[in-house]
């Protein structure tokens, strides 16, 4: 009888290790062809086979040494001798399955019940790659951000889908200087994030007042599964963030080359990864399709108010300096029409002013008196057709090269430039945000019978943000680098700088003019060791058409320890946009440096890729 049971224990115990562990059929290819596998190197994140992972948490491997063949050889053997490891790393079981021809290929709800369950609550039926502008208040969103959303079958409301996120784990007390050397340097981990896409839209929407731009994926079922067993073997998995090349649009990128393992999606970014030529990848390889555009509060608010007639928004602004105004017997003499335009616009500049400067007793009293207005009103509106900018995609590329004729004190040179990022106010504005310019290492060199470095700009920053009759808000540069200044006729210096500024900005996004004033600090050869710090100011004005960017710029600045220093420019410049990716500029400026002046006239070719 004892022997009769432990048969059939043996043999029940046999039958669901068979069904539970992987078999050992003969596979379709040797382990060492299976290695170089595309699939399995961007399951690995391993980018060429000789290489090993970008990934550094050692708790995303199952072999010490990290590389392609290791990593297959330990999961073959783990996945055979430990079942449960499955529901660990499933995308990596499923396609090993597949290829080594398993009979259990598939992972099962019951076999990983955890997987399944958080699975079910995301319940993505497609995903949408996620571009919000650019924010020029957060050095993480100057270049703007790429994020995924898992969508739903319930496209009516996408808000309540999920979210893919990459991003550094950053400190609560870390400043933006803190932020921007750890961030070039990797000194913070990063990790994938999922969360409810709502919040997204309430942080970039209307917290930042950034526009979104969604772009659905073309992704069949099996694709979308991969993705999430792929995210669940990322979960708490912490990658080393660099702000230049592996950040949020990389990681995303290596996300959908998992998914597109027959597409060299990754190489062209090694080195430099912005996020709107991550996303021009994608429209290239035709994994997306035409954007669906998301407009931020503020966007919105101005949308609404211009289209008011000029009695409409003068009750607005009335009624925002005078709340009393609400009950007044001429505000109440107008047409229900005209005072629904107006309740509106105001709800919208309510939830503006409550973004920005959180609750008051004031605005809650006024929001319930619009509420409570509004809803006695039963006159359909129009509705407003919102007024789209230019996609992001149809803006030029970041790269920039140039080749100048120059002619500076007398002197003439050929002149070299090339910039690894982004864009200048004289650049095409079409894709990018109106009145900010994102500068990042701008180097031009001049070439004559010697080589000399005539500027280089490591990072320049303007956000020239017009004022309007709703919002004043602050405009602002930053700028690190050095530029060749002329002493005398024959003897020049390479001054180094560092410059911020603060002040308002007028007119539109087409004609617009700004005064801003700070501090400069300046050092050159002929310096002391200390460097000396000046009074500036800089105004100017931009304008653009179709056919190109005007600007006209002026500096000055003293030096506040009464010496000697006095530094002038006044600068006119043209650029004429050519097409999408290449434009002919003209710049003429009269500088000083004390008491000496001298003129410096460039002609330029720019080519953007």
């Amino acid at each position: 009888m004892k022997r009769t049971l432990l048969a059939c224990i043996f043999t029940v115990s046999s039958f669901c290790l068979a069904n539970t562990s992987p078999s050992t059929e003969q596979p379709t290819k040797p382990l060492s062809t299976l290695a170089k596998e595309a699939q399995w190197l961007r399951l690995l994140h391993i980018i060429d086979f000789d290489g090993s992972s970008e990934v550094d948490d050692a708790k995303f491997f199952l072999s010490d040494e990290r590389t392609a063949v290791s990593e297959l050889n330990a999961a073959v053997r783990e996945f055979r001798q430990n079942p449960t490891l499955r529901c660990r790393f499933p995308a990596r079981y499923e396609w090993l399955a597949s290829q080594l021809n398993w009979s259990s290929n598939e992972i099962s709800a019951e076999q990983c019940p955890k997987l399944f369950e958080w699975m079910q609550q995301l319940n993505p039926q497609n995903v949408s790659l996620i571009f919000p502008a650019s924010y020029m208040n957060s050095p993480s969103s100057m270049f703007g951000h790429l994020f995924l959303r898992l969508d739903t079958s319930n496209s009516h409301n996408d808000l309540l889908a999920y979210s893919v996120n990459y991003g550094a784990d950053v400190e609560s007390d870390d400043s933006s200087i803190t932020y921007m050397v750890k961030g070039l340097s990797g000194g913070y981990p990063g990790t994938y994030t999922i969360v409810p896409y709502y919040e997204k839209v309430k942080e970039y929407n209307d917290i930042e007042h950034r526009d979104i731009w969604e772009y659905p994926l073309h992704l069949n079922v099996t694709q979308v599964r991969r993705l999430m067993l792929h995210l669940w073997e990322l979960k708490d998995v912490k990658i080393d963030y660099y702000f230049i090349d592996e950040n949020c649009a990389y990681r995303i990128l290596a996300l959908l080359a998992v998914i597109f393992p027959e597409l060299d999606l990754l190489s062209e970014f090694q080195g430099r990864a912005v996020p709107i030529d991550v996303l021009k990848s994608t429209l290239r390889n035709q994994l997306v399709s035409k954007a669906k555009y998301r407009a931020s509060l503020s966007t919105e608010l101005l949308n609404q108010y211009e289209s008011l007639s000029s009695i409409e928004q003068q009750w607005v602004m009335q009624i925002i300096e005078d709340q009393g105004q609400l009950n007044s017997a001429a505000f109440q003499a107008l047409t229900d029409v005209e005072k629904a335009n107006v309740y509106d616009t105001l709800n919208l500049w309510l939830r503006y002013e409550l973004s920005d400067a959180g609750e008051s007793v004031d605005r809650a009293e006024l929001g319930f008196a619009l509420l409570r207005a509004r809803s006695k009103i039963n006159t359909p509106l129009p509705t407003q057709e919102l007024s789209k900018p230019e996609a992001p995609e149809n803006g030029h590329d970041a790269y920039r090269l140039g080749t100048w004729v120059q002619y500076k004190n007398n002197d003439s040179a050929l002149l070299l430039s090339g910039r690894v990022a982004y864009h200048d106010l004289l650049d095409n504005s079409a894709g990018y945000l109106a009145g900010a310019q994102i500068e990042f290492l701008n180097l031009s060199l001049s070439v004559n019978d010697t080589s000399k470095i005539e500027n280089l700009t490591l990072l320049s920053l303007k956000s020239l943000s017009p004022h309007n009759d709703l919002m004043r808000p602050l405009s602002w540069s930053f700028q690190v680098g050095g530029k060749r200044m002329h002493r005398s006729s024959d003897e020049s210096d390479f001054m180094q700088y560092l410059d911020g500024k603060v002040g308002s900005t007028f007119g539109s996004n087409q004609s617009m003019y700004y005064m801003l004033y700070g501090v400069k600090l300046t050092q050159t050869n002929h310096d002391s060791d200390q460097p000396s710090t000046l009074a500036a100011i800089n105004l100017g004005w931009r304008s653009e058409s179709q056919y190109g960017q005007w600007l006209i710029d002026y500096e000055y600045g003293r030096d506040v320890d009464a010496s000697n220093l006095e530094l002038s420019s006044i600068a006119l410049s043209f650029n004429a946009n050519l097409s999408k990716n290449s434009a002919f500029r003209v710049d003429i400026s009269r500088q000083s440096f004390n008491d000496f002046y001298f003129n410096d006239v460039k002609l330029g070719y720019l080519y953007y890729l």
